[in-house]
């Protein structure tokens, strides 16, 4: 029998992760910048409701929040619908990197064995292995263990509520019963919000806050409703934080905010895509920066609330985690840490690439290349044409070639195993004690021998206790070395080099 003791994490803090599923972040007033504002206005084209206008109080909960948080400006999902970008943002990968495509909605059997095969792939298994408590409460059908579509995302627990309307109380009770029932402990809440997503049934108080104008165009009713029902969220996140500062948990808790993805809301992006689907008023059949740009609010304690406007993608909120909390990254994680920016230091700009149902993006300066499976591309410049009205894929072709070809040699990239992040620091106050027992390996078979074939065998004591070792090999004789032993995702093979871990 394995006895199982219930022990202090080995974490500094809790997580409130918190996801409003289809929230833009020009629905915030505290996102948009006056300057900013004031140029998209003046742009040769009008973006239309590619920007949306500032309303102050809609959102009166996050402004406030984000005053003493860390707002990332200008951040976008690595994809424009929900699993993608769900798996995304829990991995810090883009899922293609996963062996997950972005375009079907039903991975196969062998995408999704896929998964399993990484090491600790998602950002809650990793914790939970820590003795963290993991869970979440949600209203996302890609989240969800009922249907062929759901991937187990490393909660413990997980509630998916399936109401019209009801589902952002219902959601609400339920997280904030189990952050007070878990407050002398270290938890992992996960949080997912669906308001903003269709269909639209905004409640009239908060579509009385929504103005019927967008500068001098009238602003259209679907647009209205969706601010609005943005608001409704807004509400509940507030009695969340409410929470955090009414148990004392503010002092030791992590918050993010942040979307799964953006919405297609202008008029000028109309039209059928993929599978007959509308492209306006939704967002998996589109990939217009509206339909990937969200909002990232980073709440650190003790931490300085920052303005950061150097773009950055969600798949940097694992790592940045993972740093925070004093623990590795998953293995595949493609992102980049974002500590540096919560502690006010600049941060470099760099390409990013996003993926959705048949198309996928890069983003490079100003310059957004839309790539499509069975289409000629489309590149549009953000400085001039804010809402992506005119395609410059000939007039500007050696552009749109030079990012083609950079979004191509990405794709590759992302096929290539990663080499297992070195692990990171202990946090200071978080206690040295044993982690939950491992999975036991299988004995290596017995390698036979031939010509030109030698073995070497490692072995580490850990004196009864699990450790996670991660390190290189470094193989100086002509031939290919193969691992024996570990599973697939622990290690790779780089320049005669094995990374494990």
């Amino acid at each position: 029998p394995t006895l199982l003791v219930e022990r202090p994490a080995q974490t500094g803090y809790n997580v409130l992760w918190i996801v409003v599923d289809a929230l833009r972040p020009d629905v915030l007033a505290s996102f948009h910048d006056d300057a900013e504002d004031a140029a998209i206005a003046q742009a040769a084209t009008k973006p239309l409701e590619a920007r949306l206008p500032k309303v102050p109080g809609l959102m009166e909960h996050l402004d406030g929040f984000g005053a003493r948080a860390t707002r990332f400006v200008h951040a976008y999902s690595s994809a424009s619908w929900t699993r993608p970008g769900t798996i995304g943002m829990l991995t810090g990968a883009p899922t293609s990197a996963l062996g997950v495509d972005a375009t079907r909605w039903v991975p196969d059997p062998n995408q999704i064995r896929a998964v399993y095969t990484k090491t600790d792939p998602f950002l809650g298994t990793t914790l939970r292995r820590r003795g963290v408590f993991t869970a979440g409460f949600v209203n996302n059908f890609f989240m969800a263990g009922y249907t062929p579509i759901g991937l187990d995302m490393g909660f413990e627990r997980l509630v998916d509520h399936r109401y019209r309307t009801k589902d952002t109380d219902a959601i609400t009770t339920d997280a904030d019963a189990w952050i007070r029932a878990h407050k002398d402990a270290r938890f992992f809440t996960f949080v997912n919000y669906n308001s903003p997503h269709d269909p639209i049934d905004p409640l009239p108080e908060f579509l009385a806050k929504v103005p019927k104008t967008n500068g001098n165009d009238k602003l259209d009713e679907h647009v209205r409703g969706y601010m609005a029902e943005a608001a409704k969220d807004d509400r509940a996140i507030g009695k969340l934080l409410a929470t955090l500062d009414e148990t004392g948990l503010a002092k030791n808790t992590v918050v993010v905010v942040t979307a799964d993805h953006g919405e297609t809301l202008s008029g000028a992006h109309s039209g059928i895509g993929l599978e007959k689907s509308q492209i306006r008023f939704h967002h998996a059949a589109g990939h217009f920066e509206e339909t990937v740009r969200i909002p990232i609010l980073v709440f650190v304690p003790g931490k300085k609330g920052q303005v950061v406007k150097t773009r950055v993608s969600s798949i940097d909120l694992v790592p940045t985690l993972s740093e925070l909390l004093g623990v590795a990254p998953p293995t595949n994680t493609r992102g980049r840490s974002l500590v540096a920016a919560l502690d006010g230091k600049p941060i470099e700009e760099h390409a990013f690439y996003t993926e959705g149902r048949a198309l996928q993006g890069y983003f490079d300066g100003t310059l957004h290349y839309i790539a499509a499976d069975t289409e000629k591309g489309r590149l549009f410049d953000l400085a001039t044409d804010p809402g992506e009205r005119v395609n410059l894929a000939n007039s500007r072709a050696s552009d749109a070639q030079r990012l083609a070809a950079a979004l191509a040699a990405y794709r590759t990239e992302l096929k290539t195993p990663r080499a297992a992040s070195p692990a990171a620091a202990p946090v200071a106050s978080a206690p040295t004690v044993a982690s939950p027992p491992a999975a036991p390996v299988e004995p290596s078979k017995p390698v036979e021998s031939a010509p030109g074939v030698g073995r070497v065998q490692l072995r580490f004591s850990a004196g009864g206790k699990p450790h996670r070792v991660d390190g290189t090999l470094s193989v100086e004789q002509v031939g290919t070395p193969i691992p024996v032993g570990l599973p697939p995702g622990a290690w790779s093979l780089e320049n005669g080099q094995i990374r494990f871990s």
